[in-house]
């Protein structure tokens, strides 16, 4: 066993080498695997890599709600942080550093800027803050008015119009109606088929006819 495999292993390799060899062939299979688009997959992965004070800032302001004290921490920094955070994120950082409160003046500007068109800080309002809390609290109302209203319309609209079966047509009214193109051609429910009158008179007639020969 081990002879004839030897030979079968032998036969194999002299014909291989019989084969001619064809250069061109080859290039053409190595370009066209090298020239074969790449499909990828997924999301694609940036290829920035954050620095470890990017980094610390995310995780700062995604574990706000854990109440830090934030009084170690540099004021340039504070103020990045303060200015990535959103209201509710701000104000429970200055629950916790009251001393934040007026560092804090001009991120309540661009917020009160960014639900209305304000320039000046309104005359009934000590600072920013309490504007935009007067500000989201009016925008919510009126809101909530929209909702109602649109609510109380839906409920006082009439109601629509329910839809009637009408009962078929007779087989004639419906070829007709066929034929002009009124209605679309589908065949009946029932399977019962009224023979036409014109035809049933020719059938009597013929009928008739058939008998008075026979007499």
């Amino acid at each position: 066993s081990f002879q004839k495999t030897l030979i079968e292993m032998s036969k194999n390799e002299s014909s291989n080498n019989c084969l001619p060899h064809n250069n061109e062939m080859e290039e053409s299979i190595v370009l066209h695997h090298r020239t074969k688009p790449h499909i990828y997959s997924g999301r694609r992965k940036s290829t920035h890599i954050p620095s470890l004070k990017d980094l610390c800032i995310n995780t700062i302001i995604s574990n706000i709600d854990r109440n830090y004290d934030f009084s170690k921490i540099e004021h340039d920094l504070m103020m990045k942080i303060l200015k990535r955070c959103n209201p509710k994120q701000i104000k429970i950082i200055e629950i916790k550093n009251t001393n934040l409160k007026k560092e804090t003046e001009e991120i309540w500007e661009s917020h009160c800027k960014a639900l209305t068109e304000i320039s000046i800080l309104p005359s009934n309002c000590s600072s920013w803050r309490e504007a935009y809390d007067k500000i989201n609290d009016r925008s919510t109302r009126d809101l909530s008015k929209i909702a109602s209203k649109i609510v109380q319309k839906k409920k006082n609209a009439p109601k629509p119009r329910a839809m009637k079966c009408m009962p078929s047509c007779k087989i004639t009214t419906r070829n007709r109606s066929i034929s002009q193109g009124t209605i679309i051609h589908a065949p009946q429910k029932n399977t019962k088929t009224e023979m036409p009158i014109g035809l049933k008179k020719t059938l009597e007639m013929m009928h008739q006819e058939q008998r008075k020969r026979r007499r």
